[in-house]
C-alpha cells in the first residue's frame, strides 16, 4: 500500500509509515495438534463471494487433488450462484459447503487443517491474522498486496505462484503433509499483530507527529 501511495498519488516515501492491522486474541485452548496422517482434511475460507476474492480459483485447484477433504466457504455475495454451479461442474458438490455469513465465522473451524485464500489481489487481509490467532496454517496464491507480509513459508503456510491453479493444488498437498507447529503460529501471530503492540505503535507515531509539529 505504501508503494501504491508513492507511485500513484505522489506521496513522498518519507511521509509514509507501515503500521499493521491488529487482531484480537481467541481462546486457543481449543486449538488441536493436527495430524499429517488424517484420512480426510478440512479446509475453509472466509470472505465476500466476489470475483476479486478468487474462490473460483480455489475450487479449480481443489478439483485437482486426489485426497479426501471438505471445503467450507463462509460468506455471501454476488458470485454465490456462479460458484455453486462451478462446484457442480467440477464434481465437488459433495465436498464443498456454502455456510453463508456467520457472526462468529471461526466458531467450528478450530480443527481445520488449512485456511485457503484465493484472492486475485488484496490489501492486508485480516482473515489471515484471525486464522493465525487460532494457529491455522494457510495455503493460497502469492497475489499482489500484503499476503506475503503475513504468510512466511514453512512457518504459518505456503504460497503458490499467482494465477497458477496447478501450483496451488501442489501447495495445498504440500501443506497438509507438512508438520506445522500450531502453537508457534499463535505465538508468532500475537508477537507481530497483537492489539496491544499495534496500539502502542500507533500511539508512539501520533506522539512523534505531535512533537514535530506542535512542541516548542
Amino acid at each position: 500500500m505504501p508503494k501504491d501511495l508513492i507511485k500513484n498519488y505522489r506521496i513522498k516515501e518519507k511521509s509514509t509509515v507501515i503500521i499493521y492491522n491488529p487482531v484480537e486474541e481467541f481462546d486457543n485452548s481449543k486449538t488441536p495438534i493436527i495430524s499429517t496422517t488424517k484420512m480426510k482434511y478440512k479446509f475453509f475460507t472466509v470472505g465476500r463471494l466476489s470475483s476479486e476474492k478468487g474462490v473460483d480459483r480455489l475450487l479449480q485447484s481443489l478439483a485437482l487433488l486426489d485426497i479426501d477433504f471438505t471445503f467450507h466457504i463462509i460468506g455471501d455475495g454476488e458470485e454465490k450462484n456462479n460458484l455453486q454451479q462451478l462446484t457442480i461442474k467440477l464434481g465437488l458438490h459433495e465436498k464443498v459447503f456454502f455456510e453463508g455469513q456467520k457472526l462468529h465465522p471461526y466458531g467450528n473451524m478450530y480443527d481445520a487443517d488449512l485456511f485457503l485464500i484465493g484472492s486475485r489481489y488484496e490489501g492486508f487481509p485480516n482473515v489471515l491474522l484471525e486464522a493465525g490467532a487460532l494457529g491455522i496454517p494457510v495455503a493460497g496464491f502469492n497475489s499482489p498486496g500484503g499476503i506475503s507480509e503475513i504468510i512466511k513459508e514453512g512457518i504459518n503456510g505456503f504460497l503458490a505462484d499467482n494465477n497458477n491453479i496447478t501450483s496451488l493444488a501442489d501447495t495445498i498437498y504440500k501443506a497438509v503433509n507438512y508438520d506445522f507447529n500450531r502453537q508457534f503460529i499463535v505465538e508468532q501471530n500475537k508477537e507481530k499483530f497483537s492489539a496491544k503492540k499495534i496500539t502502542l505503535q500507533l500511539e508512539n507515531y501520533l506522539c512523534k507527529i505531535y512533537q514535530s509539529n506542535f512542541a516548542d
